[in-house]
């Protein structure tokens, strides 16, 4: 889980880390602001927005590291110039189905589920569920927002 958010548009990942580590010690901000402390972390936003000269909220822009635990946390997320509609990552944990080849039948365990590891899911422009592989582009990238 990573917390609470704050907006961290216009700085990258390590001046995002330096604020919290000085200036944000009221409460355990690192990506979403909510609940009981969202009046302490919108003050902190507003901080931020104002150092890192953020006209205004509403889009939290984060990279590749940043997204993962996004995603971790059960948030789903997307590059921002991604054209597909309605494409968006998300994280699926590890976790077992039951078999529909007689390949995966084969490689059943004692429950007779197909277990499998962790892995990324892409919602396709087509509105499928793929298996999705990062490029050095997307990993590399600054530009990756959660997806309500």
């Amino acid at each position: 889980m990573i917390g609470k958010l704050i907006d961290v548009t216009n700085f990258n990942r390590q001046e995002a880390v330096e604020f919290i580590r000085t200036r944000c010690t009221d409460c355990d901000i690192y990506y979403f602001c909510n609940g009981a402390d969202a009046e302490i972390c919108n003050d902190k936003v507003d901080y931020i927005l104002e150092k890192f000269g953020r006209k205004s909220k509403g889009e939290f822009i984060m990279d590749f590291g940043t997204a993962i635990d996004a995603m971790k946390d059960k948030r789903k997320v997307a590059r921002k110039g991604w054209n597909g509609k309605g494409m968006f990552l998300y994280y699926v944990p590890a976790g077992a189905y039951a078999p529909c080849t007689d390949i995966a039948k084969s490689i059943v365990n004692e429950d007779g589920l197909v277990e499998y590891g962790a892995y990324i899911a892409m919602k396709t422009a087509q509105g499928n569920v793929v298996p999705w592989l990062a490029s050095q582009t997307d990993m590399l990238a600054e530009d990756w927002i959660i997806v309500e």
